[in-house]
């Protein structure tokens, strides 16, 4: 439930990413992932998908996307983890709270219907 307060705030920050390479929401949710790791020549993703998509309060297209994916930790091991990624993007810019936006998977007791549908109770349809 923490991950749905912090999505819909007002405090967003804005990171150009023109040129990056990540294509479509399912890239560009990589990308801020591998943005925040510190090895991030070591991330594989195993799946990757969109789990929600709507509009945030400026009507700019937003997203729900989770990433299956391992990579290596600090002790050299590489692990497999799961973050949902939550982000808006206007055609040229991300809009994501860069500390916040990352959070597990979810409970095991949640399949990915009801994690996509308590996300997007926060965002406006």
């Amino acid at each position: 439930m923490k991950f749905v307060s912090i999505i819909f705030g007002s405090f967003f920050v804005a990171m150009g990413l023109t040129g990056c390479g990540a294509a479509g929401p399912e890239g560009q949710a990589e990308h801020l992932l591998k943005q925040q790791m510190k090895d991030p020549s070591s991330f594989y993703s195993t799946d990757t998908k969109i789990m929600w998509q709507g509009k945030d309060e400026k009507n700019r297209n937003a997203y729900v996307v989770k990433v299956a994916y391992k990579a290596q930790n600090s002790y050299g091991a590489v692990l497999p983890s799961c973050k949902m990624v939550a982000f808006a993007m206007d055609g040229v810019n991300i809009f994501t709270n860069r500390r916040m936006a990352f959070d597990g998977c979810g409970d095991q007791l949640f399949g990915p219907e009801q994690v996509a549908k308590v996300m997007s109770s926060q965002f406006k349809n």
